[in-house]
């Protein structure tokens, strides 16, 4: 994880990647730097309400320390008032159909 300046206004949503149950993720470029990232925007009230909050805990927590290919990188945590936001590494579509074909192959 790197510096706690870091916050939702650090980001600009460039498109809707996903939704789910508790939240969506966006497809966000990091301001002054160009960098292209994942959001995953979570809902605390969504994850309250579904007794979820310690998944999502263990989710960033996870992500945070850990180092394999197969695991997306975590950039960056922070909160806002209603939602838990973590900016992810973000995969290509090639990437990603690659890593699964090779995967299925195995």
């Amino acid at each position: 994880m790197k510096d706690g300046q870091v916050n939702f206004n650090s980001f600009e949503v460039l498109s809707i990647l996903g939704s789910g149950a508790f939240g969506r993720v966006f497809k966000v470029v990091k301001k002054g730097t160009n960098k292209v990232y994942a959001m995953k925007a979570l809902k605390k009230h969504n994850l309250i309400v579904k007794n979820q909050l310690r998944y999502a805990v263990t989710e960033a927590n996870v992500l945070k320390q850990a180092s394999h290919p197969f695991v997306l990188q975590l950039h960056y945590a922070f909160q806002v008032k209603s939602l838990e936001e973590l900016i992810l590494k973000l995969l290509d579509t090639t990437t990603f159909i690659f890593s699964v074909g090779f995967m299925s192959r195995r």
